[in-house]
């Protein structure tokens, strides 16, 4: 098996150096199509492209959640993620046992697949926005 054929570990999709990441971070950065049908299938909840770009929009979350903590040229940004987060805006609306939900696994910890502690995390739907 070729290199280009072995799948990609989370690990290496949170690295930000790794060429696979920051060829897709380019892709999503560049002016393509991509961004604009990720961007439009999760407002309208389309799915008729996850055959397509299912795989894509997977390992650019990965990227997203992952890669800032890991940057070294970085270290204020990667102490700040750490401590305060990264605020999300998203364009959906939750009923109240939903929020109440939410709300319930903020401050949470579990252990991830390598055994670190990690906090819990919720997969919310809609578009996302980041500062």
């Amino acid at each position: 098996m070729s290199d280009s054929d072995k799948p990609l570990e989370r690990n290496e999709l949170g690295n930000p150096d790794h060429p696979v990441t920051n060829l897709l971070l380019y892709m999503q950065t560049i002016e393509s199509f991509l961004y604009i049908t990720l961007n439009h299938s999760s407002i309208s909840g389309d799915f008729s492209e996850t055959d397509a770009l299912g795989a894509y929009a997977s390992a650019f979350g990965v990227i997203m959640s992952r890669t800032a903590k890991e940057r070294k040229d970085i270290p204020e940004l990667k102490t700040k993620i750490e401590k305060e987060g990264i605020c999300l805006f998203r364009a959906a609306s939750f009923t109240e046992d939903k929020i109440k939900e939410f709300k319930e696994l903020v401050g949470k910890t579990t252990q991830d697949s390598y055994g670190k502690e990690v906090k819990v995390l919720t997969q919310l739907f809609g578009h996302t926005s980041t500062f």
